[in-house]
C-alpha cells in the first residue's frame, strides 16, 4: 500500500478523523463510552479502566500512513486501533502533561505500550521525554519501539547522546533506519564512531553488521577520517578505511 500523508493541525480533528477513517464502528461506540465516562468521572476513570482497552477497542494494526499531528510525525502503521482510541483519550485528559507519567507507571504492559504510542500526538516537553528514556531503559524491545520508533520524535527532541543511544540499540536490534523518521539530519561524530566501534565487535564476532551502519556513517565521517589517521591497531584501521571507501 502505497503510504500517503493526513495534515490536520488540530489533534483533535486529526484523532477524530483517522478513527472514523481507520477503525470499525464498534471501536468508534467504544471511544465515545470511554469519553463519556471521562468526562463524568475524570482522570481517576483512565488509572482503573485504561487495560481493560485494547480488549474493547481491538488490537488490529491500521493501515499504513503517514499523519501530522503539530509538528510531529508518525506511521500510523505501527499503531493498533487501541493506541489510537487511546491517544484520543489522552488529549482529551485536562494536563495531559501532568498526568501521562502516572498512566505509564502505573499500568501494565500494554497500558504503558499504548501511552508511549500516543506521545506524537501530546504536546511536547521534558515529560515526552523523559517517558522515551525510560522506554528506552526497559528491555522490552516492544516498549522501545513503541516510545522511540515510528515517528520523528527521537529526531526531534532527544539530546545527541540520548539519540545515539537509540540508533545503536535500533542497529543491536537490527530495526531499519526508516524507523527513525528524520534520521538523515541527525549524523553527528560521535554516533558515527560508536557505530563503527559496534560494527567491529559484530565483526570480530562474526556475526552480520547492521546494514545501515554506512548511511548513518555517512552523515559525519570526519571522525572515523581522523580516527583511521591515528589507530594503531592494523586490523581497526584497515576495517575504518573499508568503511570510509564505502561510504
Amino acid at each position: 500500500m502505497e503510504i500517503g500523508t493526513v495534515r490536520p493541525s488540530d489533534p483533535h480533528k486529526l484523532l477524530e478523523d483517522l478513527l472514523v477513517a481507520a477503525v470499525p464502528v464498534s471501536t468508534l461506540d467504544v471511544r465515545g463510552e470511554f469519553l463519556d465516562r471521562l468526562e463524568r468521572e475524570g482522570p481517576s476513570f483512565l488509572e482503573v479502566h485504561l487495560a481493560a482497552l485494547p480488549r474493547k477497542a481491538g488490537r488490529d494494526y491500521l493501515a499504513p500512513e503517514l499523519a501530522r499531528a503539530g509538528e510531529a510525525s508518525v506511521d500510523l502503521g505501527a499503531l493498533r486501533a487501541c493506541d489510537l482510541v487511546a491517544a484520543d483519550l489522552l488529549i482529551h485528559l485536562p494536563d495531559p502533561e501532568t498526568r501521562i507519567e502516572t498512566l505509564y507507571f502505573q499500568g501494565d504492559a500494554e497500558e504503558r505500550r499504548m501511552v508511549l504510542r500516543a506521545l506524537p500526538f501530546l504536546s511536547p516537553g521534558d515529560h515526552v521525554v523523559r517517558l522515551m528514556e525510560e522506554a528506552h531503559r526497559t528491555n522490552d524491545e516492544v516498549l522501545f519501539a513503541a516510545g522511540n520508533l515510528d515517528s520523528d520524535l527521537a529526531t526531534r527532541l532527544l539530546s545527541d547522546a540520548a539519540y545515539n543511544r537509540v540508533v545503536l540499540k535500533c542497529a543491536f536490534l537490527g530495526e531499519p533506519k526508516e524507523r527513525l523518521q528524520g534520521w538523515a539530519d541527525r549524523g553527528n561524530p560521535e554516533l558515527s564512531l560508536t557505530l563503527f566501534d559496534f560494527m567491529s565487535e559484530r565483526q570480530a564476532a562474526g556475526r552480520d553488521v547492521w546494514p545501515d551502519t554506512g548511511p548513518l556513517c555517512a552523515l559525519a565521517p570526519e571522525s572515523l577520517r581522523e580516527r583511521a589517521g591515528s589507530e594503531e591497531d592494523p586490523t581497526l584501521r584497515a576495517a575504518l578505511n573499508e568503511l570510509l571507501q564505502s561510504l
